[in-house]
């Protein structure tokens, strides 16, 4: 949207707005103590989105109208498979995820995992043109991490970068993992050991995955997952079945088809749900913070129409999308990222992005 102003200058159309009064008494040399001039002003606003994760993942339902109609079906909320390309020259397809430049051009690691990592990063970027960052960055996962209560070498901070105080987990860090040295500066975590694996389970993927069956090239699903099977291993009762009580209660405030949001949610406002050998809250470090901990905020590239080979781009984004983190990032090589897609920022959003948005008058001349 654009406003033109004009000042008209001479004559008896001159509006008061365009008549000023000169600082010196030019009627002394034999002049006027008035003048008028006639000037043009065009503005108008742009559209930006703040506060957002520096990252972009190649739609895979292609266009984002597809995608809220998906989104817009019913509770059902789909899952997607982001894959981190990064190659010099590798072509970027659906559920390639890649990184942004800050809007100052750093293109540092450390500010980049930085961004990751905060709880409001003061990053802002455009609704009409964002540029792309080359590379892959391994302490990316780092930053995406911290949001599940894990730290660069534990909890021995030694002044690093990233520290809860800053960067604090979420509420709710269930990912399938034990944790050792609770309490300690080694407190960290890792993968249940053989004989535990029954007992940890994260929030668990589309089951489309686990038989290959999903749609876009196999990186987008359809939102259906074993609730069920979660709930046994999570919230058991005393004969090692799915708490009954509180499955009801989930499904009656989720849905009986909830999103991994909702009851991940849920799980925070009922801590006295039985719980498995997992814990819900984080047992390296305390937080205040809600379940949206747990979201990244993404740009939407439409990679079949715009073609990405690499960094420095500057791309149009679709617009942005919410991404609820159901596990922890994988750590190089494998840096593969899963959530679930709550919402977009366009018009036929739901409308949960519109707190990021802004829009800023411009001057254009």
């Amino acid at each position: 949207m654009f406003a033109e102003v004009t000042l008209n200058s001479g004559g008896s159309s001159v509006s008061p707005s365009s008549l000023f009064q000169t600082i010196f008494p030019i009627s002394l040399l034999g002049g006027s103590d008035n003048a008028t001039v006639g000037a043009q002003a065009v503005a108008g606003f742009t559209t930006t989105i703040c506060n957002v994760t520096p990252m972009f993942i190649c739609n895979p339902w292609g266009d984002i109208n597809s995608l809220a109609d998906v989104l817009s079906a019913g509770t059902k909320k789909p899952m997607v498979w982001l894959k981190e390309q990064g190659g010099n020259n590798a072509q970027y397809g659906p559920g390639n995820y890649g990184f942004l430049s800050s809007p100052d051009g750093n293109l540092s690691a450390a500010e980049l995992e930085k961004n990751l990592a905060e709880l409001h990063p003061p990053t802002c970027f455009t609704q009409t043109s964002v540029t792309t960052r080359p590379g892959n960055v391994a302490s990316a996962t780092d930053g995406i991490n911290v949001r599940f209560d894990m730290y660069p070498n534990g909890n021995s901070y030694n002044g690093n970068k990233l520290n809860p105080t800053d960067d604090p987990p979420a509420p709710n860090v269930r990912k399938g993992m034990q944790v050792t040295g609770v309490n300690g500066n080694n407190c960290r975590y890792s993968a249940p050991n053989n004989g535990q694996t029954s007992q940890y389970m994260a929030l668990p993927r589309d089951t489309c995955f686990g038989t290959s069956t999903c749609d876009h090239a196999g990186t987008a699903g359809d939102g259906t997952w074993d609730l069920a099977g979660y709930w046994k291993v999570n919230h058991p009762d005393k004969s090692g079945n799915a708490d009954a009580t509180s499955l009801a209660s989930v499904q009656s405030s989720c849905g009986a088809s909830p999103s991994r949001y909702c009851v991940a949610n849920q799980e925070i406002l009922n801590s006295t749900w039985p719980s498995g050998a997992e814990a819900t809250a984080p047992q390296c470090n305390s937080t205040t913070q809600t379940i949206n901990r747990r979201l990244i905020y993404v740009a939407l590239v439409n990679c079949s129409t715009n073609t990405i080979t690499g960094g420095s781009q500057t791309v149009v984004p679709e617009g942005y999308a919410s991404i609820f983190l159901t596990e922890a990032a994988g750590s190089p090589p494998n840096t593969d990222i899963y959530g679930e897609v709550e919402d977009v920022s366009t018009q036929i959003g739901q409308g949960t992005l519109q707190k990021f948005q802004r829009n800023e008058a411009q001057l254009y001349r």
